[in-house]
């Protein structure tokens, strides 16, 4: 394997580089009690990305990074309360983080993040640096609260579709209805490819 590694270009190497790695195989990588640096930290630009996406796919084991992906934190060893803070933790070093940059370059951010079940140290956070836009945001739309419902109502109703072994209704759905719901299941995974 160090003959392997020794054997790889520079830019070869900077593939399995956290920033390169991350940004390709959208895996979190150095979060956790790590301080970024500033060579480390940031998007690719267009050019690192021409120079890097073609090694990315030649070099690493896709197969891997999927089931990576695929397994859930519980499956590594930590139950879901833990996880949970941990994903809180860093939500509140991007909220500081968006605080920070927002100020420097005068822009307004709206975060939104909620835990995808409810539990033990489950969360639905809201930040902005706009105060004005957190009270039309609440007063308004409620979107903490339909934000919430919705990212824990996903797992709670996957748990019911999984217990039943199939969708909740027990009522035979119309034609129209199933339509609806096979748009709205694209829907929302494209929304998800999206955000993600």
């Amino acid at each position: 394997m160090g003959k392997a590694w020794d054997l790889l270009t520079d830019d070869e190497k900077e593939v399995f580089g956290s920033r390169v790695f991350q940004h390709f195989s959208k895996i979190p990588c150095g979060y956790d009690d790590e301080e970024d640096d500033d060579d480390t930290s940031g998007q690719l630009t267009p050019e690192e990305i021409g120079l890097y996406e073609p090694l990315y796919q030649s070099l690493v084991n896709h197969e891997k990074v999927k089931a990576f992906t695929a397994k859930r934190p519980e499956s590594q060893g930590q139950n879901t309360g833990e996880v949970y803070k941990k994903a809180l933790k860093n939500v509140l070093k991007l909220n500081s983080e968006l605080y920070t940059t927002s100020n420097m370059y005068n822009t307004t951010y709206y975060l939104l993040s909620a835990t995808r079940a409810p539990g033990i140290n489950s969360f639905c956070k809201e930040y902005s640096n706009d105060p004005a836009w957190l009270a039309l945001a609440e007063k308004r739309w409620n979107s903490k609260e339909t934000f919430e419902a919705y990212s824990h109502g996903r797992q709670i109703q996957a748990s019911l579709e999984d217990i039943g072994g199939g969708p909740a209704s027990s009522k035979p759905l119309r034609e129209g209805d199933t339509l609806k719901k096979k748009l709205r299941a694209a829907l929302n995974r494209l929304m998800g490819e999206f955000f993600l």
